[in-house]
Formats: C-alpha cells, structure tokens, sequence
C-alpha cells in the first residue's frame, strides 16, 4: 500500500464521522420548532372555539349564559348595568338572567317554570366604588 492512500478502515470512519455529523440537530433549532408546533396549535384550537358557535338545541341556558356574558364583560369584569343590558337583548327562548352579588341581586325576565335549563358561572363584578367582588351569573330558561 502506498503512503497516503486511505486504508479501508480509515475511509469507513471518516464517512461514519461525516454522517453522524450531518444527523445531528441543534438544541436551539429543535427547540424553535417544538415552539412553533405549538404555538401553531394553540392559535388553532382557540381560533376553532372561537368561531364555533355553541349548540343552543343542546343547552339553550348555557348558550344563553355565554352570551350574555361576554356581552356583559369587559376585560372579565361584570357591571349591573352592562348585564341588564346583554340580558335584555339576549333570548330565543323564554330566560331569567340573575347576577348576584354579596345581599344584592340583579333580575331580568320573568319567574322561572318547570321544565327548565339552568346554567351558572362565576363571575368579577364591578360595583358602585370601582370595587371587584365575586359574583354569580345564573341564566335559567325554559320552552
């Protein structure tokens, strides 16, 4: 053998080394792409509920109670006026919207009857005073 010729051995490392390098990933790289996935997953399942509409046939106070409270919320914080308001424009279906709050109460629509669907959520209210307290939104609605 001549000097400098590459034995077998020595070319079949060189390519092994070659190759193992060109397999590897960076840890920054692949840890941007788990990020993306993710992110791209996110802004798509949020987009999709978002723009789902609830099946009012299923629950009608559930739909109901979503929509009167995100007519009624401003950045998640209720007012009385603001829910008497969302509770008056919203109703396929004959409803009773309560927002309670403390001893206080705040009613829109008739009694409710029998047969009826009821829905609850909790929720921040803003009283008189700019003060935040915990609050009750119950929606109830009936055929």
């Amino acid at each position: 053998m001549a000097d400098g010729e590459p034995t077998a051995a020595s070319s079949t490392r060189a390519r092994g080394g070659a190759s193992r390098r060109r397999a590897t990933t960076e840890p920054i790289a692949a840890l941007a792409a788990v990020f993306a996935v993710c992110a791209g997953l996110t802004l798509y399942v949020t987009t999709f509920d978002a723009t789902v509409p609830p099946d009012r046939e299923a629950n009608p106070a559930e739909a109901a109670l979503t929509e009167i409270h995100d007519r009624a919320t401003v950045m998640g914080t209720a007012t009385p006026d603001r829910f008497e308001q969302s509770a008056n424009a919203v109703g396929d279906h004959r409803m009773n919207a309560t927002l309670t709050v403390d001893d206080r109460q705040w009613s829109v629509g008739p009694p409710p009857s029998d047969g009826r669907n009821e829905a609850v959520r909790d929720v921040p209210v803003e009283t008189e005073g700019g003060d935040v307290r915990s609050g009750t939104l119950r929606v109830v609605t009936w055929p």
